[in-house]
């Protein structure tokens, strides 16, 4: 029977139940969007894991292995596994009076054993081609960016090599974004022609097999191979492994996209709160009826709970169709910017989480109303109606804790981050907590001041209809909050990349310059006066304590972001360097500065970047133990600095006091000024002619692609805040109309009363523009404290936003509120006073 009751009220209220589904399916869309983008780009990337590795296990990492560790791992795979060896470099290469910084690759013949290079001539390596004595294969943009072409002769240190093909697709490089430097494949046996690997130079060796294992067998070898080797500067990875890093990037896109589409389910939720207090509202008559004829509270809330069931299950299902249509014209859209081929069909984890969010945010956020609507005395149906009544006690806000809690619980999945989810949550409950008392409070205030009479009337209206009036400034707040955050953190990260604090970049970064090359190099870039700045030493070194508790390399993936990157930071070697002063750029935050040499007594001092403290667990009074080629070296920590990285100079998480470090094997990094074009290309050609060994980036070229990249990400963040604030409005519209139908009889009583039309259209223009004005005016102001919440907390304090294009979008956005507002109630309006009355009955 009570099932039979709860599908009727569908037919009975077909206009409510039509608006209540929209609003749940417009805000499961974007959620689920992401969902499907995420899960169907893991899955392609775990079908092409092996192709991106080029084998079964790898081990990789800046240095060789060790001959007898290699022979140990040899004989823990057995006889028929195959290996093959990679070497892989930064270095200049050079064809007539250009240079560029390139990865120069030596790949051993037969490697990779899984996927490959296809190239422009029609051949696939390793299948049917390979390459010949001093023959490279580079990639395109290389054709450009050094004038080449098949046949030409490009030189790489202290040998020349011939291009024989241009890659046309790199199997194992699918999606690695922000590479700073395309690659140039040489054989292994002419890689040492030219002269490259020097002493201290930073060299990346890659040890890779091929066995006939399965998925258990891979994760015990990895354990296996980790114990052997006992170096955290050496990764032994699985194809699985190699997938995640390659989508890194991508996946930390999705959380800030997964968090932004929870934006549009929170509007989406205010919405349903609303619109379902007042159906709850508009069923007094039910619930007294039906209980009056015997049935029992329990029963009308499991009656209620069942029809809330079906309306977030009705909801999901319909947000499946939409966004079901929704996924190919979006990748379609996108074209050629995923070069992954993505899934068209809805994946079913995406549909799973549209059905357990859609359903669950109903019975989280429904439930509370009709247990308060049970509860209340059913003796009189006709008691307090017309009026609306907002219960804010203790007790009434308690039933919707557990509400918030399921919104954490969420913003943290969605993220992957307790801390970022948690800092989500808290912004939008807390302004969300704070906006609905203040704005009761001082819309009473309003009302009962000394005012015309259309204003007067407009805030007691607001008053009356508070509930429905706080809903949609709410919604306003946090719409026009979301859409002007982003160019304003937008704004303040591109003006710290393009122009730091100081207003100086560097035009070239060098590195890999050898101790016996810093005199000669100084005297060379004075005499072309492009001075050398900052020159600072490197050294190499594995950290291997903490407090005398080893630092053990971990094997497990990790549940959040923050476990993934403390895992990546313990498990990987470490540079270090020594000076005397504070580096550009840099700031004391806890501790004190050593400004003298280390004399021999006691534990060296060592300054740690906050940061890489915070990852690895330590601060002031803590002793790191080192080893620096096979050396132990200790160091107590005495300072925690900020480090400025965007400044491009010579940075380091670890420098050591003076007097340690001195007399260890290093190479030197350093920074040339900045330069015009045609002089940056004169000096590196210049450095490449004298120095073939020494690389340098070019930081104005390097900018240039951390924007392009930038860009791209704000693309995508835009169009999810657009769908958020279109799922705002859709709301504010459904609220607008849903409150024009309450006020029927009001006008009709108005228009009986002399109003005019005009008269009443510019109360009601009044009305919708305080809203809408005052509600995305606030939302714009809030976006710059939230912007500088989120800057302190995940920027560095990075707070530069921009003046006029935050106001631009405020009065935008007031003007379409209008415009919509003004559609929903202008038919409602214009009905002749009699119809209205009847209608109102």
């Amino acid at each position: 029977m009570l099932l039979k009751l709860a599908f009727r009220e569908f037919s009975n209220r077909r206009k409510f139940t039509t608006i209540f589904l929209l609003n749940i399916a417009f805000g499961l869309c974007g959620l689920m969007l992401m969902q499907h983008f995420r899960v169907s780009f893991d899955q392609v990337l775990e079908g092409r894991a092996k192709n991106i590795l080029g084998a079964d296990l790898a081990i990789e990492g800046r240095g060789s292995v060790p001959e007898n560790k290699i022979e140990k791992v040899k004989k823990e795979l057995g006889p028929s596994a195959q290996i093959k060896k990679n070497i892989g470099m930064f270095t200049m290469a050079s064809h007539k009076k250009a240079t560029r910084l390139v990865w120069f690759s030596g790949l051993e013949d037969g490697f990779p054993f899984y996927g490959g290079l296809e190239l422009e001539g029609g051949g696939k390596y390793p299948q049917n081609i390979k390459l010949g004595k001093n023959e490279v294969w580079i990639y395109p943009e290389l054709k450009i960016q050094l004038g080449l072409k098949v046949g030409d002769e490009i030189g790489i240190g202290a040998a020349k090599y011939k291009v024989a093909d241009i890659i046309s697709k790199d199997h194992g490089q699918t999606f690695q974004m922000g590479a700073m430097a395309p690659k140039i494949i040489v054989n292994l046996k002419d890689l040492n022609s030219a002269d490259l690997i020097k002493k201290g130079s930073s060299v990346w060796y890659g040890y890779y097999f091929k066995v006939q294992k399965n998925q258990k067998e891979l994760k015990s070898l990895k354990a296996s191979f980790t114990e052997i080797l006992n170096d955290n500067s050496k990764r032994v990875k699985t194809p699985k492994n190699a997938s995640d890093n390659v989508g890194r990037v991508v996946n930390y896109l999705n959380d800030f996209l997964g968090l932004v589409s929870l934006v549009a389910l929170f509007l989406a939720t205010v919405g349903a709160f609303y619109l379902y207090r007042s159906y709850l509202s508009e069923q007094k008559y039910s619930f007294a009826t039906l209980h009056s004829l015997g049935l029992a509270k329990s029963s009308i809330f499991k009656l209620y709970s069942l029809h809330l069931l079906i309306l977030g299950f009705m909801g999901s299902l319909l947000a499946v169709v939409i966004v079901f249509g929704l996924t190919p014209l979006i990748l379609s859209f996108l074209g050629d910017a995923v070069p992954l081929k993505l899934s068209y069909v809805l994946d079913p984890k995406a549909i799973v989480l549209g059905f357990l969010v859609g359903v669950g945010g109903c019975l989280f956020i429904g439930i509370p109303l009709i247990i308060q609507r049970v509860s209340q005395n059913s003796g009189n149906p006709f008691h307090g109606l017309g009026v609306e009544s907002l219960s804010l006690g203790l007790v009434d806000a308690l039933l919707f804790a557990p509400w918030c809690i399921y919104y954490c619980f969420l913003s943290v999945y969605v993220s992957n981050s307790i801390r970022v989810g948690l800092i989500f949550s808290a912004i939008f409950l807390g302004i969300s907590a704070i906006i609905f008392p203040v704005f009761i409070w001082v819309v009473t205030w309003i009302s009962n001041r000394e005012l015309s009479f259309s204003l007067r009337f407009i805030f007691r209206d607001f008053k009356r209809f508070k509930t429905s009036s706080v809903t949609i400034f709410l919604s306003l707040v946090l719409g026009s909050l979301l859409l002007t955050l982003i160019p304003n953190l937008e704004s303040s990260l591109l003006q710290e990349v393009e122009r730091p604090e100081d207003g100086k970049l560097p035009s070239l970064f060098l590195f890999d310059i050898q101790e016996e090359q810093v005199s000669p190099l100084v005297k060379k870039l004075e005499e072309e006066k492009t001075p050398l700045k900052a020159i600072t030493p490197m050294i190499r070194a594995r950290l291997l304590e903490i407090n005398g508790k080893r630092v053990e390399v971990s094997l497990e993936r990790g549940l959040t972001r923050e476990e993934q990157r403390e895992r990546r930071f313990r498990n990987r070697g470490v540079n270090l360097t020594y000076r005397d002063e504070l580096g550009a750029g840099e700031k004391i935050i806890e501790g004190k500065y050593f400004t003298s040499k280390y004399s021999g007594e006691g534990v060296p001092e060592i300054s740690v970047e906050k940061r890489y403290a915070t990852r690895l667990g330590i601060g002031l009074g803590d002793k790191l133990g080192f080893e620096v080629l096979g050396m132990p070296v200790e160091g107590l920590v005495t300072s925690l600095r900020s480090v400025q990285w965007t400044t491009f100079m010579p940075n380091f998480f670890i420098v050591f006091q003076p007097g340690v470090l001195d007399d260890a094997p290093k190479t030197f990094l350093g920074v040339i000024g900045a330069l015009s074009g045609k002089n940056r290309d004169e000096v590196m050609l210049s450095l490449y002619n004298l120095f073939p060994n020494i690389s340098s980036v070019d930081v104005t070229r390097l900018i240039k692609r951390i924007l392009v990249l930038l860009n791209q990400m704000k693309g995508a963040l835009q169009g999810m805040s657009f769908l958020s604030v279109l799922v705002g409005f859709f709301v504010v519209s459904a609220l607008v109309g849903h409150q024009a139908n309450a006020r029927k009889k009001d006008w009709a009583l108005l228009k009986t009363l002399g109003f005019s039309f005009e008269d009443l259209r510019k109360i009601q223009l009044y009305s919708i523009l305080l809203l809408t004005g005052g509600g995305t005016l606030l939302g714009v102001l809030l976006s710059y404290f939230v912007g500088y919440l989120l800057s302190y907390f995940f920027f560095d304090g990075l707070w530069r936003p921009p003046v006029l294009t935050p106001f631009v979008t405020w009065i935008s956005l007031t003007g379409f509120g209008v415009f919509v507002a003004e559609l929903a109630v202008r038919k409602v309006m214009r009905v002749k006073p009699a119809i209205l009355l009847q209608e109102a009955r």
